[in-house]
């Protein structure tokens, strides 16, 4: 499910979001794809409740220091926030009340002239 294969190894800021095969989830993947294609670090996908195998592996051979992860607790549980954590990972959660403003607050993280490059 991951799709951090297809950049390069010095990323440091993929962004772990919600499993994009359920209705729960998309959403937040999308709002996410946003702020990965203006950083070129990948999404990993993961499910809502457990880290998916083999994510660790991936942010540890990519040298990744930290995490963010688009979506609220029912997008990613706290469960995966401290099994991260446990990992040695520096985790940030971006999310809002509902769907729209974890968009919002997602797309803010980049300046307006990022739009459309």
């Amino acid at each position: 499910m991951s799709v951090a294969s297809r950049f390069a190894s010095s990323l440091t800021r993929p962004l772990a979001s919600p499993d994009g095969a359920g209705p729960r989830g998309a959403p937040d993947a999308l709002s996410a794809a946003y702020l990965s294609g203006a950083e070129q670090a990948p999404v990993l996908l993961t499910q809502p409740d457990r880290l998916t195998a083999g994510i660790t592996d991936t942010l540890k051979s990519l040298n990744v220091k930290g995490v963010q992860i688009g979506g609220g607790t029912a997008a990613v549980s706290e469960k995966v926030v401290t099994d991260l954590q446990a990992a040695g990972y520096t985790v940030d959660r971006l999310a809002g009340v509902n769907r729209y403003e974890t968009s919002r607050k997602i797309a803010e993280l980049l300046p307006k002239e990022a739009v459309g490059k």
